[in-house]
C-alpha cells in the first residue's frame, strides 16, 4: 500500500479539520443562542442581535485561526517527511543497499524513525 502524497494527504486533512471546526463552531453558535433566550427577555434578545452577530463572527476568525495553526503544525511536523521515507524505504528494497532513515529535530515522529532504524539494522545483512 502507498501513502498518498504528501500534498494530497494534507489537503484531505486539512478538509476533514475545516469541516470539524465548522461543526463545532455551529454546535457552539446554537447552544449560545438557546443560552441567551433562557437568561434573555425576547426584547432583549431582539436588541442584541448585533452583538450576536460581532460576537459569531470574531468566533469564526478564532476557531478558524487556531484550526489553520493547528493543521500546520501536525501536518509539517508529523506528515511532512512522510512521502521522503516511503521512497527511501522504497530505495532501499529496489537495490538492498540498507541505511538508516532521518528526520529533522522538529518533526514528531523522530521515536518511530529510530525504531524503524532498530529494525532496518537487524534485517539488513551483515
Amino acid at each position: 500500500m502507498i501513502i498518498k502524497s504528501g500534498r494530497r494527504l494534507k489537503l484531505e486533512l486539512i478538509k476533514f479539520t475545516v469541516y470539524v471546526a465548522v461543526l463545532i463552531l455551529l454546535l457552539v453558535s446554537i447552544n449560545f443562542y438557546w443560552f441567551l433566550t433562557t437568561i434573555l427577555p425576547p426584547t432583549m434578545l431582539s436588541q442584541s442581535a448585533a452583538r450576536i452577530a460581532v460576537f459569531s463572527v470574531i468566533s469564526i476568525f478564532l476557531i478558524w485561526g487556531i484550526t489553520v495553526l493547528l493543521v500546520k503544525w501536525f501536518t509539517f511536523s508529523v506528515l511532512g517527511p512522510m512521502p521522503r521515507l516511503q521512497r527511501e524505504i522504497t530505495r532501499m528494497a529496489e537495490s538492498e543497499k540498507y541505511h538508516c532513515l532521518t528526520v529533522r529535530d522538529k518533526d514528531k515522529i523522530g521515536e518511530f524513525i529510530e525504531v524503524v532504524n532498530l529494525l532496518i539494522k537487524k534485517l539488513s545483512p551483515k
